[in-house]
């Protein structure tokens, strides 16, 4: 072989190597809900993740490293370094999320939900003179604008105490710990979405408690997993392998009595352990398993219904043009899951009327 073409080959497979190479990222940018404690973690699918290094192993291989990001500022928060190009793959609630993309945001939810909001609480001073949910009109009501919260609230407004959550309540707009402290002070009458642990400390009490089971319309939180375009559009086989790893550890924890171990994860945030407990929905598998149904399609597609009808956001959206299904779909036939997962699955379908079908 003459030196020429040796010099050819070589630069040909420098080349081949180099492209390959950048098909790899040097990191996935994960953005995920804070908690009030401003503590880097979470619970659930997410959290057995994080504790097991599950993502970590993976892709340790090709040099990948995972970079977790909490955002105390929850779903708005999260929109905002979507916007800035700051991760590559978040979650957050069916506001953020869906209004995200309805202003534009370049995301396509790549993993899909469960179907239950878990337990949520209203409370009051300890010493408040609100004794029920009505007397809430006329007062000062505090939750996040832009989150799961906000759009749960207007739709309890609405459903519940059939007022314009917006206009007739006084409406403060605060995080988690921010709210803790303006009920304790006085400087708000109730908390929309707080947790029991304020109530333990006595701060404050239950003036009333949302659950899908007692609220279909009020209860449901629709959120979504999405990746960026631009990061689908340069790593699709990462994207696979990511949402295929988050697919095995909801399939490992449904499979095994992982039920300790959750808790244990719950109680990370700082939430107490009779808190967490309190708080699990009466069937964790029809409420957290992440799945693509016709449920989980009408449960996003109303809440951007409600959305639009409340004012919280302005252009809706078919919600096929948001989704991007190849790589679930992949790992749900690989992992069998359809059969492993079919009494859940049927659960599901037969409770689609309560979304009005």
């Amino acid at each position: 072989m003459n030196s020429r073409i040796h010099r050819v080959l070589i630069a040909a497979a420098f080349l081949a190597i180099a492209v390959h190479a950048a098909d790899v990222p040097k990191v996935i940018r994960l953005g995920w809900v804070g908690n009030k404690n401003n503590l880097a973690s979470t619970g659930g699918i997410v959290g057995y993740a994080q504790e097991t290094q599950a993502w970590e192993k993976e892709f340790a291989k090709d040099g990948i490293r995972i970079e977790w990001n909490f955002f105390t500022g929850t779903g708005p928060a999260i929109n905002e370094a979507v916007a800035n190009g700051e991760i590559d793959i978040a979650s957050s609630g069916d506001l953020p999320s869906s209004s995200g993309r309805s202003n534009g945001l370049p995301t396509r939810v790549i993993v899909g939900g469960g179907a239950d909001g878990g337990k949520r609480y209203i409370l009051v001073a300890i010493n408040s003179t609100i004794r029920r949910p009505a007397d809430l009109k006329g007062k000062r009501v505090t939750f996040q604008k832009g989150t799961y919260a906000h759009l749960a609230w207007d739709r309890y407004a609405r459903d519940v105490l059939h007022i314009d959550g917006e206009k007739d309540v006084k409406i403060y707009s605060l995080i988690g710990g921010d709210q803790d402290v303006a009920l304790a002070s006085g400087s708000v009458d109730a908390i929309y979405g707080g947790g029991l642990d304020d109530v333990d400390r006595g701060i404050a009490r239950i003036l009333d408690s949302v659950t899908v089971d007692r609220y279909p319309t009020v209860g449901l939180n629709a959120g979504s997993t999405y990746a960026t375009q631009k990061f689908i559009d340069k790593y699709p086989d990462i994207v696979y392998r990511w949402v295929k790893v988050y697919l095995q550890i909801a399939d490992k924890i449904d499979r095994n009595d992982q039920k300790p171990l959750l808790r244990r994860l719950g109680t990370k945030d700082g939430t107490s352990l009779k808190n967490v407990i309190a708080a699990e929905p009466p069937d964790s598998r029809y409420g957290y398993l992440p799945i693509f149904d016709d449920y989980y399609r009408l449960s996003v597609e109303k809440a951007i219904k409600d959305e639009v009808s409340l004012k919280l956001i302005r252009h809706p959206y078919p919600v096929a043009d948001w989704w991007d299904r190849r790589f679930y779909d992949k790992a749900f036939a690989e992992l069998g899951l359809a059969e492993k997962w079919k009494d859940v699955l049927a659960e599901r379908a037969a409770k689609l009327e309560t979304l009005g079908k």
